[in-house]
């Protein structure tokens, strides 16, 4: 039975009439199916709208006790109440394990619907962030009265941070240490596009070891969720928050970003050093609060402290104001500026301004003048100084030139490195895998070729500067189009990117010859190859992947040890298996996929935990499987072997799943096993395990292009998995569902094809599902429908043979649209069609045995096509 969602329920509780009362068990069926933690959870709802729980409701009767459980935890005491619930230590003292942890409870019976969603949503934000710095999501679920909770990690005898400093009678340095940590998690949430909103002592808390946990999600922001609508938020009255440590578009009720957290970040850090509050005196009424924080400016931290001298600190005032004057006041003051354009741009320029303080290096938070910068050289190098000075003032100019020049260098230097961090850590190592991520990262791919472009022309010959250049391009490319992998569908803009990066590569590898110069150098040609043969420019794919063949086995015979280079070699392997794949010889194929896989399984003995080695052995077995019995592919017909691979791979897959389970890339490719067993289960007959292991691959590809309805691969999986549903519920004899979903998969694979006109890929894909369409068509009479889809099938296949005459997976497809509309000819009798239809069909089958390129299931179709031909009447 089917279920709504929370939000789907809670709009249906609002539309119900009190009078007459609706039938409460109906509803709970109607909105939660099986679904027993969500019936609970709607029923607690349906009795706070209509008065039918406990006339004493939560409060007395609802909330847990002392001594009381809340499914396998045991309530020892009450830690703290907020806005949306109570906080308990707990014990797990089930047969399982025994563990104490913090359980945080939300009281419906007195909170708003508002608040059930933000409950919600710091339990998913938690569920999704995996950070040392970071409270833990142990376990959640919804209490016997209908209460929903979750269960946290306890940090025992945890204080604030500040009170921690001061009981520890912590030093400036020290504390700034402390205060980075706080940083460190606060950066990983800015990753996944969280925002917390509500950064202050209490929610930083710090054990007695000096590990620090940033707690209470309970009103951060998801603005992934906020791009589509989907962040519920209060419509009217101040947002929530914390007054003393909001930012001042939060009190303004303006737009929320990461620049907020920053400001929060700055309240707390200056509280850590001075002991008082920026905006002097926390006790004034909230009004004069809010407009302290919107329109006064911080005193200095470091004659904050001259003032009013702060307890319990390693350092007297005047040392105190002196350690914080300069560097630490510009620091603060600019994570405190009203204007978000004005602050730190992100929490890790906030960090590593922090990081060069500690360094005694300069920092960005203040003029970057001459001056300042010979200041802070001089007192990093005293003694050089000294004696450079002692040579005289003639030197000055030079000096002062010189310093310029490097000045502006380093200058130019930072910015492209700002941007290759951004690309190479925001983009590729924290949104790739992020779930819905694609629309955020297209948006960070357009502004980031804008610039790149622009400092490619100025690169010149600083080599560093290239060699960050070609590495971003790289990343943008991957971004772009990369089979596999999460990209917004640009085939021509990820040629492009790659070809950039291969010019680049050839300059560096003239410049600085070596191994690793070459290793990049043929990476980037095996780049160039992968776009090209997306393009189906089979000429230009085949010298690209020469080229990097060609470089990857003479670094091998060098240095055959060299586990990059092994691994580098075993990817060009597999290219080349899945090149011998598509040319329709799958024993070729298998060849080279056990060389490629031989390297990484001795690989992964060297490094029995690389997940990364781990998965790329799942794909070479998968490929392998392909070989061996996939229908969609020229095979051997061993489906037996087959199956084993596939299941094999799918224990790797499955392994890797579970040590990354918010990983949409690993549960993807777990759900193309799935499928891809699922296919091979058609073609042995086995319909109902085929039908069961199709839905179950479909269902994840529903969730994950939920998720992120903008990334092409995803979308293209779901596309494939209603053909695979289309050609089962044929076989089960369900025509009418099987049209159903062979039409949806169109309408998805013909929406990626418009978005990326030039991939061969979803052309080839369009045309695949024209061809099943057209079949069932016929099927079930519809001969003139069937027709068109057949026709357009082999006029796209036609056209892709043109330019890969050695592709014998795409003249098999070509074959049996050929095929089809002959029989459809026969059949209605247009004897002229029939016959030249089937000859067509015949040559090409005949050419294709020649070749080698029919599989074990195809070697028969030459003679039954001859035998068609020949029984066509003759005129």
């Amino acid at each position: 039975m089917s279920k709504l969602s929370l939000e789907e329920i809670l709009a249906r509780l609002n539309t119900e009439e009190a009078s007459p009362l609706p039938d409460r068990a109906a509803f709970l069926d109607a909105a939660c199916g099986s679904d027993a933690d969500l019936r609970q959870l709607a029923g607690a709802l349906f009795d706070r709208k209509f008065h039918t729980a406990d006339p004493k409701g939560a409060d007395s009767s609802d909330i847990p006790r002392m001594g009381g459980r809340v499914g396998p935890y045991r309530i020892e005491r009450e830690l703290g109440r907020g806005g949306m619930g109570v906080v308990y230590v707990a014990m797990r003292d089930d047969d399982q394990y025994h563990k104490r942890v913090a359980i945080k409870v939300l009281n419906i019976s007195q909170d708003s619907e508002e608040l059930l969603h933000r409950f919600q949503n710091e339990r998913q934000i938690l569920a999704n962030l995996d950070h040392p710095n970071i409270c833990r999501l142990l376990d959640g679920g919804v209490t016997s009265n209908g209460l929903p909770y979750f269960v946290m990690e306890y940090i025992r005898d945890a204080r604030p941070i500040d009170e921690y400093a001061n009981a520890h009678n912590l030093s400036v340095r020290q504390r700034l240490l402390l205060f980075l940590k706080a940083c460190a998690a606060v950066q990983h949430a800015h990753r996944f596009l969280i925002v917390h909103r509500d950064l202050k002592p209490s929610n930083i808390l710090v054990s007695e070891e000096g590990e620090v946990k940033l707690m209470d999600f309970g009103i951060a922001k998801n603005l992934l969720a906020c791009l589509d609508g989907s962040f519920h938020s209060q419509t009217m009255g101040l947002q929530p928050m914390t007054p003393a440590y909001a930012s001042p578009e939060q009190v303004s009720g303006e737009p929320i970003t990461t620049s907020s957290d920053v400001y929060s970040l700055g309240v707390v850090l200056y509280e850590l050093l001075t002991g008082q509050h920026p905006s002097r005196r926390m006790e004034q009424p909230l009004p004069e609060l809010l407009n302290s924080i919107c329109l006064a400016d911080p005193q200095r931290p470091s004659v904050m402290v001259l003032k009013h001298a702060p307890p319990q600190m390693e350092e007297n005032p005047k040392r105190l104001s002196k350690l914080l004057r300069g560097d630490l006041d510009w620091i603060i003051l600019m994570a405190l500026r009203k204007d978000p354009n004005r602050r730190y741009a992100s929490v890790e320029q906030l960090t590593d301004d922090l990081r060069r303080v500690l360094g005694g290096r300069p920092v960005r938070a203040r003029n970057d003048t001459l001056r300042y910068r010979g200041w802070k050289f001089a007192g990093r190098h005293r003694f050089g100084v000294t004696v450079v000075f002692l040579l005289g003032v003639t030197l000055m100019w030079g000096v002062w030139s010189t310093q310029n020049q490097k000045a502006r260098a380093e200058e130019r230097f930072r910015d492209t490195r700002e941007l290759a961090h951004s690309i190479l850590f925001e983009i590729s190592d924290a949104i790739r895998d992020l779930p819905g991520s694609t629309p955020a990262r297209m948006l960070l791919v357009r502004r980031a070729l804008t610039y790149l472009d622009k400092l490619a022309s100025e690169a010149g010959n600083d080599l560093t500067l290239q060699s960050e250049l070609a590495e971003a391009y790289h990343k943008i490319g991957e971004v772009q189009y990369r089979v596999g992998y999460p990209n917004i569908g640009d085939i021509a803009g990820a040629l492009n990117s790659a070809r950039k990066e291969l010019e680049i590569r050839y300059k560096l590898a003239s410049a600085v010859p070596g191994q690793i110069s070459q290793l990049n150098l043929a990476s980037a040609h095996q780049r160039v190859s992968e776009m090209f043969d997306g393009t189906g420019d089979a000429f230009n794919a085949a010298h690209h992947l020469g080229k990097a063949l060609e470089i990857r086995e003479a670094l091998n015979a060098k240095d055959p040890d060299n586990a990059a280079i092994q691994s580098d070699l075993a990817s060009t392997y597999r290219v080349l298996g899945d090149i011998q794949k598509i040319a329709g010889k799958p024993q070729n194929a298998i060849d080279w996929n056990r060389k490629a896989l031989a390297i990484r399984e001795a690989l992964l003995a060297r490094s029995p935990s690389d997940d990364g080695l781990r998965r790329q052995i799942s794909m070479d077995l998968v490929r392998i499987a392909d070989s061996l019995g996939s229908p969609n592919e020229t095979n051997l017909g061993r489906y037996a072997e087959a199956r084993s691979v596939y299941e094999k791979a799918l224990v790797i897959r499955l392994e890797v799943l579970a040590a990354n389970p918010n990983s949409p890339t690993a549960l993807r490719e777990v759900g193309n096993i799935y499928q891809r067993m699922g296919v091979m289960l058609i073609e042995t007959g086995e319909y109902k395990d085929s039908l069961a292991m199709s839905l179950k691959s479909a269902e994840i590809s529903e969730r994950l292009a939920l998720d992120d309805p903008a990334n092409f691969e995803v979308s293209r999986d779901l596309g494939v998995k209603c053909d695979q549903i289309g050609v089962v519920l044929e076989k089960l004899g369900n025509l009418a569902g099987a049209e159903s979903s062979l039409r949806r998969g169109l309408a998805l694979k013909s929406a990626l094809l418009a978005r990326s006109p030039s991939s061969q890929r979803s052309q080839e894909d369009v045309a695949i599902t024209n061809s099943l369409l057209g079949v069932l068509l016929a099927r079930v009479h519809r001969p003139i429908e069937a027709l068109t889809h057949l026709k357009q099938s082999a006029d796209a296949f036609q056209q892709i043979v043109r330019s890969n005459a050695e592709a014998g997976r795409y003249q098999l497809n070509l074959l049996k649209a050929l095929a089809a509309m002959a029989e459809i000819y026969a059949t209605n009798r247009n004897w002229p069609e029939a016959r030249a239809s089937y000859q067509r069909a015949l040559d090409l089958a005949r050419q294709l045995q020649q070749d080698g390129k029919l599989g074990a299931t195809d070697q028969g179709e030459p003679d039954r096509l001859a035998r068609c031909l020949q029984a066509i009447p003759t005129e």
